[in-house]
């Protein structure tokens, strides 16, 4: 298929192809005589992959080291790793923004702007004052 083609197939854009192809995460299968670019079914399923790498919250550096590590059953062992790594990350962040989120209703229940009970609140106008 021609690159418009693998594009419409995968879901993505005509750039992001030539991109992905710069960065050496997929490649053509050969070039016609006029330089069009042929890719096959491999490529697709490639770019699907990538896609999906990123879907669940993969980096595009992320995805480019773990497809560089090569034969498939290292790439299911990379993938395999860097999910759960990433699900790690993912449950430290959640647990960092309940505890902002459990200050911030701390400091609204005990907000008494205006009211003479000093709160977080009223010190942002003195601080921008300054």
């Amino acid at each position: 298929m021609l690159i418009g083609e693998l594009a419409r197939a995968a879901g993505v854009n005509l750039q992001t192809v030539r991109y992905y192809e710069r960065l050496g995460l997929i490649l053509p299968d050969h070039r016609s005589s006029g330089g069009y670019r042929h890719y096959g079914a491999p490529e697709l399923a490639r770019l699907q992959r990538i896609k999906q790498a990123q879907r669940l919250g993969f980096k595009l550096a992320e995805v480019r080291a773990i497809f560089a590590s090569g034969d498939v059953a290292s790439l299911r062992r990379a993938l395999r790793s860097a999910g759960e790594r990433k699900a790690r990350e993912l449950e430290a962040r959640i647990a960092e923004m309940r505890a902002i989120r459990r200050r911030l209703l701390s400091e609204l229940e005990s907000c008494g702007c205006g009211g003479g009970t000093p709160c977080a609140f009223e010190e942002v106008p003195s601080i921008l004052e300054q």
